[in-house]
């Protein structure tokens, strides 16, 4: 697993964090505020970290690959290295499954 990437960010950190939660490759972070009007709304990077837009909740770290634009390098190539920790097989059609690794086909 990578180390995290911890705020504050550079301007193109917060870009790629940014472009990231907007690229749908997965779930974005979400508020995780956990008084009795929890929103779940979709955070948003600022130099400072990720804050909820609609209350107070703030977050200071994102996954490195996150913050790096290593994801987007790993969807332009189709390559499947921006998972942290995973053994590089390639497109996820190519990985081998559970039975072959001994794992999880994750």
């Amino acid at each position: 697993m990578t180390d995290p990437s911890i705020a504050p960010w550079t301007e193109s950190e917060m870009a790629s964090l940014n472009a990231y939660h907007a690229s749908g490759v997965m779930n974005p972070f979400t508020c995780e505020n956990d008084d009795a009007n929890y929103c779940a709304s979709v955070l948003v990077a600022t130099p400072a970290g990720w804050i909820c837009p609609d209350c107070d909740y703030t977050q200071n770290w994102a996954a490195e690959w996150m913050a790096n634009w290593g994801w987007r390098i790993a969807l332009e190539t189709g390559i499947g290295a921006w998972v942290p920790g995973s053994i590089n097989y390639g497109p996820r059609a190519e990985r081998p499954s559970r039975i072959q690794t001994g794992g999880s086909n994750a």
